[in-house]
């Protein structure tokens, strides 16, 4: 109980006073005490795709279809990199940005992967993260940065790879945040995929040097 001014009032009340009166903001590591993510940029190769980096890198025309193709391009290397990880039954977080990219990531997993996007309805997207919290079976999620990447507790996992990145960095930190928990026992570690030479690794590198 707490005394003020003559009035007793209970920690309860108090608290009923305080958010009816103000707004208490308070970041992740006030409120947990999780290690800070382990963070790390995985350059991929461009080869043939090199020429749409660069186009990219000088802003040319059909943003949006550019970075579509430069997604879709990495789709193989993420299967790869995911499956490094996922075979072992470890569990993983996938964000991506494209459906297709989603999509074609989930396809190759088959009934180990589940996914959430845009057209994800409620159910199927409380569903979906029921069953990869609570069946060893099913080792991958993946979704949409703005799908996936909010209000959604993760945290059975602590690895979490980007296949593609969003430009706020606000959904970013929402998103790099889904596995990190009261419940959250082991270090997150988080990777970025991105082309060598891309906007997506100076992005990728400043998030990196933010932490540091």
């Amino acid at each position: 109980f707490l005394n003020m001014n003559g009035i007793t009032l209970s920690l309860d009340e108090v608290q009923d006073v305080l958010r009816s009166t103000m707004m208490l903001r308070r970041v992740q590591a006030q409120v947990f005490e999780n290690e800070p993510a382990e963070k790390r940029v995985i350059p991929i190769e461009p080869g043939a795709l090199k020429t749409l980096v660069e186009q990219e890198l000088v802003g040319l025309e059909d943003y949006t279809q550019l970075r579509k193709q430069l997604a879709g391009g990495k789709v193989r290397y993420a299967i790869n990199h995911i499956n490094t990880y996922s075979s072992e039954g470890e569990k993983i977080v996938v964000f991506a940005y494209h459906r297709e990219v989603i999509e074609r990531i989930a396809s190759s997993l088959g009934k180990a992967a589940v996914t959430i996007h845009g057209d994800t309805t409620e159910a199927e997207r409380r569903d979906n993260a029921d069953r990869f919290r609570n069946d060893p079976e099913c080792t991958v999620i993946i979704g949409s940065i703005p799908a996936m990447g909010m209000a959604i507790n993760l945290s059975v996992a602590s690895h979490i790879v980007f296949v593609e990145m969003d430009w706020t960095p606000g959904m970013m930190e929402q998103a790099e945040e889904r596995c990190s928990d009261r419940d959250q026992k082991n270090q997150v570690f988080i990777e970025y995929l991105v082309y060598d030479g891309s906007i997506d690794k100076r992005m990728a590198e400043n998030r990196l040097g933010k932490e540091s």
